[in-house]
């Protein structure tokens, strides 16, 4: 997931125990040997969240959260992206499947001011853009 602002772990934090209620979240230092051997993903109860910051960047900010089944997160990243775009104001891009074309890799959501595009990222290695398609349904 990918945002087009800048936030601190303790936001990020904060927010995703905010919109996950029925999960535990934690925040996985990635730097920190120790805590790459002590996290446990697997817990159904507990989600584990890491976060990017890339200094020249479009969408600077890209969140990973793990803990889910590959199904279940699917399901819940899209509510995860549209919470972010609305509690924070801003712009969330997350990788998606097209129903239609499930083997093209070049589909992203981008969600913003309460609306959901469907999106072309297929410059998303060089330019670090992508092409709006289409407004896409999207429904809490």
């Amino acid at each position: 997931m990918f945002l087009n602002i800048v936030l601190d772990k303790d936001i990020i934090l904060s927010t995703l125990k905010e919109i996950l209620l029925h999960k535990e979240v934690k925040y996985l230092n990635i730097h920190k040997q120790e805590e790459k051997v002590n996290s446990d993903t697997s817990d159904e109860k507990c989600v584990y969240f890491y976060h990017s910051v890339y200094k020249s960047s479009t969408y600077p900010l890209e969140i990973i959260i793990l803990g889910f089944s590959e199904e279940e997160f699917r399901r819940v990243q899209p509510m995860i992206a549209y919470r972010f775009s609305e509690f924070f104001k801003t712009q969330v891009l997350i990788d998606f499947m097209h129903p239609d074309e499930p083997t093209n890799p070049f589909y992203s959501l981008l969600f913003y001011q309460s609306m959901c595009f469907l999106v072309d990222d297929s410059n998303w290695e060089t330019s670090n853009t992508v092409r709006v398609i289409k407004p896409w349904p999207f429904n809490l």
